[in-house]
């Protein structure tokens, strides 16, 4: 007698974790069934065959990262912009502060009448 339940405990011994909760399921699923004539009258019938609650798990992790990406593609794109806004800011403040502004036609002739008359003394 020993040798033969040796035989069967070795294969749950390694797998006894998984074997045990399998045994479990297996004496539920009895009692499930009669409570499943019992709930059909009542709203229960549908919460309890619901397999759902474990798929709704599963959507919830598929769906954040499609939204990291958009989030990601915003963020790179209020990054650019801030970028070329705070480049432009600058671009105009350097223009202020070192008057390097578009070399108006009468500024240039002004410009080269004043190289002439150096050139000339």
């Amino acid at each position: 007698t020993p040798s033969p339940t040796p035989s069967p405990t070795p294969s749950p011994t390694p797998s006894s974790p998984h074997q045990v909760p399998l045994p479990p399921p297996s004496p539920s699923p009895s009692p499930y069934p009669s409570p499943f004539p019992s709930l059909p009258p009542s709203p229960f019938p549908s919460p309890s065959p619901q397999p759902v609650i474990y798929p709704t798990p599963f959507p919830p992790p598929s769906t954040p990262p499609p939204e990291r990406q958009p989030r990601s593609v915003w963020i790179g794109v209020v990054l650019s912009c801030s970028f070329l806004f705070v480049f432009l800011i600058f671009l105009a403040f350097s223009q202020k502060v070192f008057n390097i502004s578009p070399i108006s036609k009468g500024s240039r002739i002004r410009w080269k009448r004043e190289e002439q008359r150096e050139r000339d003394w």
